[in-house]
């Protein structure tokens, strides 16, 4: 025989919204659990739940060589009483903002228009040039170069703050002040943090002040260095250094590189992409003989963009690296170098600039620049003489 359960409808009106609230609770608590494993954000219940570090995620990492912005660059982006330098990065804005991260070396100082606007050392861009890079998709800038120091010490502030206003970007080379220059910056994307450190060899004979040291990262302060790098690790889950570094129009890795690498290697840098010689330079695996590690380096990425007539300095590199983190490791899976092409070409006395990826270079486009011969067949030849053909990707 069955017995009927009466239930008191004072009862239910209490247990109905107890248990409402306590299954929206559950879907609150569950969502944010998994918004903690994927962004690393604290939950608002405080609940005792795994570190983003223990889940494993994936990212991709762009980065392009030298934005060497020239008078010619200027002249041609000139727009009534302002620049639009939008044109430069169009063509390649794409592949710009399908990577999470992306890096572009600004080797000309962002003074703007505190200073006069100068496209041969020393130099000065307009800060239109940021604006037109971070609208293109480029999320970090390295800015410690040898031209950084052109408009001196104002010059080099005058920078950090337009890198300040611009919050959805990170800087890294510069610092405002000591304690900016002894914290580590960083990207974090999918719940991975990638340490992003840049130095540079010198500052083309312009003294940093002995009382402003922390201005510029310099590679030869090897204390400093070594303190960062210690410091990333504990911090993050992969570091790269990006080194301003080499000798200028060489193909060849300098002594002084070898020398660099050997130190980042024994420090378990994860990465190392290099800027300067304005050419590039071959990419490499370097293991550890001590550890077995093996790190990476690009030497030098070349231009990303410049108005050099030299036809070896209008093709330069953009790196791709793939970065994953499983069960705790994180590692590089892919590691590519794709060819591009500063072009220009000239009409009605107008000469205009724009980076094309390999890919999309066109015969017609070829026959169209200023510099003669840098078609398909000379920059696959050239890219190939110089990356090993594990690392090249068209």
């Amino acid at each position: 025989m069955k017995r009927k359960i009466k239930i008191n409808k004072k009862v239910m009106a209490v247990l109905v919204p107890v248990l409402a609230a306590a299954i929206v609770f559950s879907g609150i608590a569950t969502a944010a659990h998994l918004d903690k494993i994927n962004t690393g954000k604290i939950t608002k219940s405080g609940e005792e739940i795994p570190p983003a570090e223990s889940a494993n995620a994936s990212i991709s990492l762009i980065a392009v060589g030298d934005n060497l912005i020239q008078s010619a660059i200027i002249d041609s982006c000139k727009q009534g009483e302002g620049y639009d330098f939008s044109p430069i990065y169009s063509n390649v804005e794409k592949y710009i903002k399908q990577s999470d991260i992306a890096v572009i070396n600004q080797e000309t100082l962002l003074g703007g228009s505190d200073y006069e606007i100068s496209g041969q050392a020393p130099f000065n861009s307009p800060t239109e040039v940021g604006d037109a890079a971070i609208n293109a998709g480029f999320n970090v800038f390295t800015t410690a170069t040898d031209h950084v120091m052109d408009m001196g010490i104002q010059g080099v502030n005058s920078q950090i703050d337009y890198f300040n206003r611009h919050g959805e970007v990170v800087f890294t080379g510069t610092n405002k002040d000591e304690n900016e220059s002894n914290s580590i910056k960083y990207i974090e994307k999918n719940g991975i943090k990638i340490a992003v450190l840049n130095y540079t060899f010198g500052t083309n004979g312009i003294s940093v002040p002995e009382d402003k040291k922390y201005l510029v990262n310099m590679l030869d302060d090897k204390k400093k260095l070594q303190a960062d790098v210690k410091k990333a690790q504990k911090q993050t889950d992969f570091v790269i250094v990006f080194a301003h570094w080499g000798t200028e129009y060489s193909k060849e890795i300098s002594s002084y590189q070898e020398s660099y690498v050997k130190l980042f290697s024994e420090l378990g840098v994860d990465a190392v992409i290099g800027t300067n010689p304005q050419v590039l330079e071959p990419v490499k695996w370097v293991e550890n003989e001590k550890t077995g590690k093996k790190m990476l380096v690009y030497y030098s990425l070349g231009c990303f963009v410049s108005h050099r007539l030299d036809k070896d300095a209008l093709v330069g590199a953009m790196a791709e690296i793939k970065i994953k983190r499983t069960n705790g490791k994180t590692n590089i899976t892919s590691a590519k170098a794709t060819p591009l092409i500063t072009h220009f070409s000239a009409s009605d006395g107008v000469t205009s600039f724009s980076v094309y990826k390999f890919s999309d270079y066109t015969d017609s486009l070829a026959q169209s620049h200023v510099v003669e011969g840098i078609d398909k067949d000379y920059v696959k030849n050239l890219f190939e003489g110089v990356i090993d053909s594990e690392f090249v990707d068209y």
